[in-house]
């Protein structure tokens, strides 16, 4: 059966998705890694580690909070009468603004390098989550019986 979800919310809702499980898994399972090498992708990018001491503990709750933050996308994907998408943008813009605003007011502490890449990153989730809004308040979907 196909999906009720136009392509392009599916599309926006996997990568909301990915954006969260993909830096999740890491803090959570390697936090140490995560600490020193994110987002690396072998450009020698450090986002996490120039902000002060590492510490485990505070790293593991925000891989949670990552993962946690992946099921409500991941929700709306599978099971759009059980989560409306446009409930999607109430549990990520709070996160994802707010985690703009504090990076955006410690620039001073990266290279010219992380810092254009890691704002980008954070504008194009937020905008991302922003343009969910713009999905159908009610598509038409079969209910079980």
């Amino acid at each position: 059966m196909p999906s009720p979800l136009p392509l392009w919310v599916r599309l926006n809702l996997w990568y909301l998705v990915a954006s969260n499980v993909f830096p999740g898994v890491w803090a959570a399972f390697w936090p140490h890694d995560f600490y020193t090498f994110f987002p690396h992708f072998g450009l020698g990018l450090r986002w996490v580690a120039t902000d002060g001491p590492y510490n485990e503990h505070l790293i593991r709750d925000v891989g949670a909070f990552f993962l946690s933050m992946s099921v409500l996308p991941l929700l709306a994907l599978l099971r759009p009468q059980l989560v409306a998408v446009r409930a999607v943008p109430f549990g990520l813009l709070l996160f994802n603004g707010l985690h703009l605003v504090y990076h955006v007011s410690h620039l001073h502490m990266v290279t010219p390098v992380n810092r254009y890449t890691s704002i980008s990153a954070l504008i194009g989730s937020l905008v991302l989550t922003l343009t969910l809004w713009l999905a159908p308040a009610n598509p038409t979907i079969p209910r079980r019986q």
